[in-house]
């Protein structure tokens, strides 16, 4: 899908640098047309003026040494004319109504009369042409003129203006090839990227930031799919879990009460049979009490209330609950440590600290200890239970806080354990920021010590 996306947007990519290029490549030829003719005008321009001039000069030398009367059979292409000292024309070689008129306040006469030379440029009365006029003044006083009739700028690019044109169509044909053929190339690499492998592209180093992007948003969704099918997994495996946990007591309460009800039971029996109904329910109880914690810990541990809470005043609290169970095995139960505040749900904080003694002294030894220190490292509050009881094998300690999950299966149906006690502990734990840490040898004993935060819990 993301790919399909890339593709899309390439594709109005490669557009934009077409239409980009082309753009450019056509403006650039029609201002290379523009100055080029400009530039071919003006030294066309310069090459007529000194031919005029050099002409003009020649005629000048013949009059002064032969005399009007020879000039007329040397007059070349365009116009000459002599003009006395009184502007009055002497000789045109064109008689028109304009030879008659007194030239002296003609720009180029008057310029030839005061400093020498003169010259000006008229416009014609022809379409797109121009006059151009030279004067020089003779020794006589009388000053002669040439001007010839040229092709103004607009008329020499207007004569030229197919030849021009084909040049450019041309040029923007070959202009418009080059561009695709640039804009394939520049997009090519582009459309051949695979998304799945962003860092394997090597084309542009200008991408580089966002294919670094790309592969951790790659990473992220890949994450977070493993991270659905391990939820969806452990759901599954929750849901069998409890289906069976909550079926083994319910048998065994049913077998126990049917037995009960059809009278084949000794009389001096029914009392184990009771017993043994009681037991199960409140292994039972238990049980649903655990999973409906478990539950609200998943959702991120509901709307629970969040006050100042002392630590070792809880931990008291759960050896003084456990004190009866601990004292029928003549196992120790015993606080030590400083006050430490939390902020937290002082009930969630209780529920954590009695899971981890009542393991302590469900799967410990008759007679031996659990010690709950209360105390502070590097400003971080903590609370650490340890027991001499049977301890956890290396190969179930990474597994010990998964639900149901039991070291001893055996052990933990005599002793009515939910297998949800530590699962429990590590989902609070999580929402509070908590670290545990577990340290344990087989027949040796166990230490579990959660490790708060220095900052408080933020509800």
């Amino acid at each position: 899908m993301a790919k399909n996306i890339f593709k899309n947007g390439s594709a109005k990519l490669s557009s934009k640098i077409f239409r980009g290029i082309t753009a450019v490549v056509i403006a650039s030829v029609v201002i290379t047309a523009i100055i080029s003719s400009a530039l071919f005008y003006a030294e066309f321009s310069r090459e007529i003026k000194s031919e005029i001039k050099t002409e003009t000069r020649y005629l000048a030398e013949l009059a002064d040494t032969v005399g009007v009367s020879e000039l007329k059979s040397a007059v070349p292409d365009g116009r000459v004319t002599m003009i006395a000292a009184d502007g009055s024309v002497i000789f045109d070689s064109r008689a028109d109504g304009e030879a008659a008129e007194n030239h002296s306040s003609r720009p180029e006469i008057k310029q030839a009369l005061e400093s020498g030379e003169g010259e000006s440029t008229r416009v014609s009365k022809t379409f797109g042409k121009k006059n151009y006029y030279y004067a020089l003044r003779l020794s006589d006083g009388g000053v002669i003129r040439v001007s010839r009739e040229t092709s103004s700028m607009f008329g020499a690019v207007f004569g030229a203006a197919p030849g021009i044109l084909l040049a450019v169509l041309l040029l923007i044909g070959l202009a418009l090839a080059a561009a695709g053929a640039l804009t394939h190339s520049i997009t090519r690499p582009i459309n051949d990227l695979d998304l799945d492998a962003p860092l394997e592209y090597e084309a542009y180093e200008e991408l580089e930031p966002l294919l670094e992007r790309v592969d951790e948003q790659n990473k992220k969704m890949l994450s977070q799919i493993n991270e659905a099918r391990e939820a969806e997994k452990m759901r599954r495996e929750f849901s069998a879990n409890v289906s069976h946990e909550l079926k083994t007591p319910l048998t065994t309460i049913m077998g126990c009460s049917e037995i009960l009800k059809e009278g084949i039971v000794d009389p001096k029996d029914v009392n184990g049979f009771l017993e043994r109904i009681n037991s199960e329910s409140k292994r039972l109880l238990a049980l649903i009490d655990d999973i409906i914690s478990l539950s609200g810990l998943d959702e991120g541990g509901g709307n629970i209330e969040m006050t100042d809470a002392d630590l070792l005043e809880i931990a008291r609290e759960a050896a003084e609950s456990l004190g009866f169970k601990a004292e029928k095995r003549g196992i120790s139960i015993s606080v030590s440590g400083n006050e430490q505040t939390v902020c937290g749900s002082r009930g969630l904080l209780h529920e954590m600290i009695y899971n981890l003694c009542d393991n302590a002294v469900r799967y410990n030894r008759d007679g031996g200890y659990v010690n709950i220190t209360v105390g502070g490292e590097g400003g971080r509050p903590f609370v650490s239970v340890k027991d001499n009881g049977i301890g956890i094998p290396k190969a179930d300690r990474e597994r010990v806080f998964e639900r149901f999950y039991r070291v001893d299966k055996s052990h933990s149906k005599e002793t009515g354990g939910t297998g949800l006690g530590l699962s429990i502990v590590k989902h609070a734990a999580q929402i509070y920021g908590a670290e545990i840490s577990l340290k344990s040898e087989p027949d040796k004993g166990t230490e579990i010590k959660i490790i708060f935060p220095k900052s408080k819990f933020q509800a």
